[in-house]
């Protein structure tokens, strides 16, 4: 790992080029979309501050190019003490600048058809579960904001609970930036009756 690797900043066309060099993993249906929803990125305006979703916020004190995208060379780190010791969780998910460093899931809870894992994972396991449930509760063509989240999005997290499966303790995420890093993450949860 290269330190001009990490220090790397921007969200532009070539950094976005070198973020999907890294998602090897991903099956080419969402290379495709991610590619799809950066050129809807990069033809949309900034939203309109008199648009009612908007009004409140001063879009001129943010400065995209202050962050990077998220890089697989980012430091690892431990799991708190304080979640390891104080929680009974049936999962946990921990991601830093939206890179996972940890999960687990409780054996009991895996053997019963619960999925709980990064979304990248679940895209490379499970691509029809999430092909058939991603971005249909938040819309990519909302603005400009939400097309970027839809081409950029990493270390997100995946649950599926099949039918009549109850899961008996907590699942955690703990997702957490290092100085000028980016959280990503998407999370996609699918419940069956």
């Amino acid at each position: 790992m290269s330190t001009s690797s990490l220090t790397e900043v921007g969200f532009g066309r070539a950094d976005f080029e070198r973020f999907l060099t890294q998602r090897d993993t991903e099956p080419a249906w969402l290379i495709a979309l991610r590619r799809e929803w950066y050129e809807r990125f990069e033809a949309m305006g900034w939203p309109d501050r008199r648009a009612e979703e908007w009004m409140r916020s001063d879009l001129r004190l943010f400065k995209l190019d202050r962050y990077r995208l998220p890089h697989p060379d980012s430091p690892v780190v431990a799991v708190p003490q304080r979640l390891q010791k104080d929680l009974q969780a049936a999962g946990e998910l921990l991601t830093l600048d939206g890179q996972q460093q940890h999960a687990s899931l409780v054996d009991e809870v895996r053997k019963s058809g619960v999925i709980f894992c990064s979304l990248e994972q679940a895209a490379a396991e499970h691509p029809d579960l999430v092909r058939q449930h991603l971005f249909t509760a938040v819309d990519p063509s909302k603005d400009r904001f939400a097309a970027l989240h839809a081409a950029t999005m990493c270390g997100g997290h995946f649950l599926y609970v099949p039918r009549g499966v109850r899961v008996p303790d907590p699942l955690y995420v703990l997702a957490g930036m290092s100085d000028g890093g980016a959280d990503l993450g998407h999370t996609l949860i699918v419940l069956e009756e």
